[in-house]
């Protein structure tokens, strides 16, 4: 058994997500992304002293740029295939459901609030409000799906090495 992968929601807990089918960018390996050409050596951060708890803040800081930038380099079609193929599969299999996860979580970055407390066009999902927003947001909504796919290329590589050696995860 492992923790949830997802996304964390209310005090940095994995079990009070708002998105049970995402993973957490802040998982994804920096290492992984230079060596297939999202990021340069020269990216990657000089972490120094790692403590006995997380600083969750600290570590967005420290990560989300560089998600950011790989995210870019990878719709600007720079990449391994592997993570290329990814991206592209996810963009056109499952498209709804994430890009609706992109929408949702933008908008709540948007209102920082909960969703029951966005303006009623929002809330109640106009459809005019809701098409303005995505039209508005196409290249942060395209980031995020980048950036979920650059999390499953690495979960599936460390699943599939897992059960390689016969330990499964599920």
């Amino acid at each position: 058994q492992i923790l949830p992968l997802v996304p964390p929601g209310s005090g940095w807990s994995p079990y009070s997500t708002w998105a049970s089918l995402l993973g957490n960018a802040l998982l994804i390996s920096l290492e992984d992304l230079v060596m297939n050409e999202l990021l340069v050596d020269n990216d990657l951060p000089n972490i120094g002293t790692i403590g006995k708890y997380v600083d969750y803040d600290a570590s967005i800081s420290l990560k989300k740029p560089l998600l950011d930038k790989a995210a870019c380099a990878l719709i600007a079609g720079r990449g391994s295939h592997t993570y290329l193929s990814a991206f592209s599969s996810l963009k056109l299999s499952n498209n709804s459901w994430v890009q609706e996860a992109a929408v949702f979580h933008l908008l709540e970055l948007e209102f920082g609030q909960s969703w029951w407390k966005w303006p009623d066009a929002y809330r109640w999902r106009d459809s005019d409000a809701m098409e303005n927003f995505r039209q508005k947001n196409a290249y942060k909504i395209e980031m995020f799906i980048a950036q979920q796919s650059m999390f499953y290329v690495q979960w599936n590589l460390l699943k599939n090495f897992a059960n390689s050696k016969g330990i499964n995860l599920i």
